[in-house]
């Protein structure tokens, strides 16, 4: 799959398939969902890949507020996060109490799918959550 604006497919290495380089690496990472997954599930179970001290810094709102450095927080425990370079949207999380971690992409990134892809983080969510 490739990315598209308006209907337009733009293959890697296209002059505008990506953010410029100057907004990484937080605004072009880019992986399989599966992976993505993965990478959600070490900060669902808080993995021996970080401190336990990291984890806290990662999963703690700094600045009066309720982001934690990337994530979402939310009342019930979870954590989100959301994204888009215009050519792809993906919204991720995980719930470290209740035991989740879900996600879901499109390769469109434009505002009027951002809906249907959180429908879908959602459904994915209420899948694994039981």
């Amino acid at each position: 799959p490739v990315g598209h604006l308006l209907g337009r497919p733009h293959p890697p290495g296209e002059s505008h398939a990506d953010f410029p380089l100057v907004i990484g690496p937080a605004g072009r990472i880019h992986m399989k969902l599966a992976d993505l997954i993965t990478y959600l599930a070490a900060h669902r179970d808080r993995t021996g890949l970080l401190k336990p001290a990291t984890w806290d810094v990662l999963h703690t709102p700094h600045f009066d507020g309720q982001y934690a450095l990337g994530w979402n927080t939310w009342p019930d425990g979870s954590f989100t996060h959301d994204g888009s370079n215009l050519l792809w949207y993906a919204v991720a999380g995980f719930n470290p109490k209740a035991g989740w971690a879900a996600a879901a992409a499109a390769n469109d990134g434009q505002p009027s799918v951002w809906s249907d892809v959180g429908q879908a983080a959602r459904e994915a969510r209420a899948s694994v959550a039981g």
